[in-house]
């Protein structure tokens, strides 16, 4: 599970590198800083915003419907990704 959600969050930081993340709201362009107070925060609210515009799924229960994780399974992806 967690190699579907290490995709995904590849698949956002590309698709932020050539322009998506353009159209994602301000602040939540790219995933959380590992190490920041916010990074859980930050890199939840933009998987969210690039599963919207990849998919068109809103909402970390939608995306791990989609992914077919479970919203567990993406926070702990998402703890991993942070942690130093």
């Amino acid at each position: 599970m967690l190699v579907r959600i290490s995709k995904f969050i590849a698949a956002g930081v590309l698709s932020t590198a050539v322009g998506i993340g353009t159209v994602m709201a301000a602040g939540h362009d790219a995933p959380g800083v590992p190490g920041e107070p916010n990074c859980h925060g930050q890199t939840a609210a933009w998987a969210n915003e690039v599963a919207d515009a990849l998919n068109g799924v809103n909402g970390l229960g939608n995306l791990a419907k989609a992914l077919g994780v479970s919203v567990k399974e993406i926070q702990a992806a998402i703890d991993e990704l942070c942690t130093v």
